[in-house]
């Protein structure tokens, strides 16, 4: 079988943003290089692949959030395959550790596309680090008594998504039914349902300069909408760059790298840089 294993490391790739808000879920940034970060269902359409993405925002604030992510997935037979996405996340005082392992199914639609239905199901553990806050009420009973908490919780997903030759477009329900850990003293840390619906499509495939449009749609339940377009440019089947644009959030640039091309191993490096909210 052959394996792929990709590196997801530092180099660029900038957001301006118009908002300081928090955000609820998410919004990674290199779905584009790595269908399965947002969709588990893609899992199988490589006979095995690893991808490591790191991602840093708001460069030069203290405490900035920050988002570790492994993603693994290998196909089984024809038709089955296993996934699995494994992430850390920091944001302020609440850090977040999350294992998803999915199971996707695939069948021919066509004879240059396949149908991919996946599921995934998941284990969260958040963990407030009060002893960090800088207490004003007193009488907040989470972080007045200056210690860490963790909490446990269940997670699930569902995804769909046809995968050719040059097309990839998906729908997909991150968080679809979960059980939310709750502090003491506090309400509970809510994770919302959030749907994505994708769509890509390669010009030029195999040509020296390859072509692909992405379009991306994050709605979340009783939240906000976010839609993105990025256009990437692969340059002899080495180096991607992209621009975009992300609603209420500003421009988007990727620079990605393959180095080495050896049949068994391919490796990328990118990282996402998210600038001072202005």
């Amino acid at each position: 079988m052959k394996k792929i294993l990709t590196y997801f490391l530092p180099i660029i790739a900038l957001i301006a943003s118009k908002s300081g808000s928090a955000q609820q879920n998410s919004l990674f940034n290199t779905y584009s290089l790595d269908p399965l970060q947002l969709n588990i269902a893609y899992a199988g359409a490589a006979c095995t692949e690893a991808n490591v993405h790191y991602r840093t925002q708001w460069i030069g604030l203290k405490e900035s959030p920050k988002l570790l992510q492994l993603n693994v997935h290998t196909a089984l037979g024809k038709s089955n395959a296993l996934g699995l996405r494994v992430n850390s996340q920091t944001q302020g005082l609440l850090n977040t550790m999350q294992a998803t392992l999915g199971y996707s199914y695939r069948f021919k639609i066509s004879n240059t596309a396949k149908m991919h239905l996946g599921i995934g199901v998941g284990w969260t553990q958040a963990a407030l680090n009060a002893q960090k806050a800088t207490v004003i009420d007193a009488n907040d009973a989470t972080l007045s008594n200056n210690s860490r908490q963790t909490a446990n919780g269940f997670d699930s997903e569902f995804g769909v998504m046809v995968v050719g030759e040059k097309l990839k477009g998906g729908v997909s329900v991150l968080h679809l039914y979960n059980t939310n850990p709750d502090f003491s003293g506090s309400s509970t840390y809510k994770v919302l349902p959030q749907f994505n619906t994708q769509i890509s499509y390669i010009f030029n495939k195999g040509k020296k300069v390859e072509v692909e449009p992405c379009l991306l749609d994050r709605y979340t339940i009783n939240g906000t909408n976010v839609v993105e377009g990025l256009l990437n440019f692969n340059f002899i089947k080495t180096i991607t760059f992209g621009v975009g644009y992300r609603s209420n959030y500003g421009m988007i640039a990727l620079l990605a790298a393959k180095v080495g091309n050896i049949n068994w191993l391919t490796v990328l490096i990118t990282e996402q840089l998210r600038m001072q909210p202005t």
